[in-house]
């Protein structure tokens, strides 16, 4: 019981992150290209979890304990991951550029409803609870993130809304390899993974200045640190 509070506790503040760097994401899509951003703003998040696996390996052999690697486990878990993130975040970050920071917050968090729906899929059993507690959030969610007098589909939205299906599996993948490997180094090896193949996209198809990026050094540092170090190994 009282992991499962620590946990949703966790998952509280991950959501309460991610709700909130939708804005910085927004502002962030005034200054510089979807892949320019997200590439830099996971390779910094992947930075700032990097001194907590070295304290950690420290401890862990000051303490006598053997550290935990994962070897190809770890690799095959933190590049399946960092894929899965990488087309959401870039759908997301082209998709935002397009529509209002509420409507983005309402569809990114549809995967609530997609996530139950997969699982049962792969023969997992869903709650009569569990579907009346996801009907009871879409609908208040709806309301908390709409502001226009009616709801219609753009190519922002659309774009969105696709984002929430690789969102969906990369829950369950997360779901499947949490156990089996280290958390924080498993967070690291995705946001790496996301960084290096969105930089990657951005030198084909951008052409970012570094004027850009220091105009757009607040949108960075928030979804770096706080979105992306911090969120992304919180959910884990």
């Amino acid at each position: 019981m009282k992991n499962k509070t620590v946990g949703g506790i966790l998952l509280l503040i991950t959501t309460l992150i991610w709700g909130t760097a939708f804005v910085a994401q927004r502002l962030g899509a005034n200054y510089l290209g979807a892949f320019t951003f997200n590439g830099i703003r996971f390779l910094l998040g992947a930075l700032v979890i990097l001194p907590f696996i070295l304290l950690r390996n420290s401890c862990a052999s000051g303490r006598g304990e053997e550290k935990v690697h994962g070897g190809r486990t770890l690799w095959a878990a933190g590049i399946i991951t960092g894929v899965l993130v990488y087309v959401t975040v870039s759908l997301q970050q082209v998709g935002i550029a397009y529509t209002t920071a509420g409507k983005a917050g309402f569809v990114s968090v549809l995967y609530i409803v997609i996530v139950p729906v997969i699982g049962l899929c792969l023969g997992r059993h869903i709650r009569v609870k569990t579907w009346l507690c996801i009907a009871l959030a879409t609908v208040g969610l709806y309301f908390l993130c709409m502001n226009e007098k009616r709801f219609t589909l753009g190519l922002g939205d659309t774009l969105m809304l696709l984002s929430t299906v690789t969102t969906a599996f990369n829950i369950l993948v997360t779901d499947y390899y949490s156990t089996r490997v280290d958390c924080v180094k498993l967070s690291c090896l995705q946001l790496t993974v996301c960084g290096v193949m969105s930089l990657a996209t951005a030198l084909l198809f951008e052409k970012p200045t570094m004027q850009e990026v220091l105009e757009a050094a607040g949108p960075i540092l928030y979804s770096g640190i706080l979105s992306s170090g911090v969120a992304f190994t919180l959910k884990i």
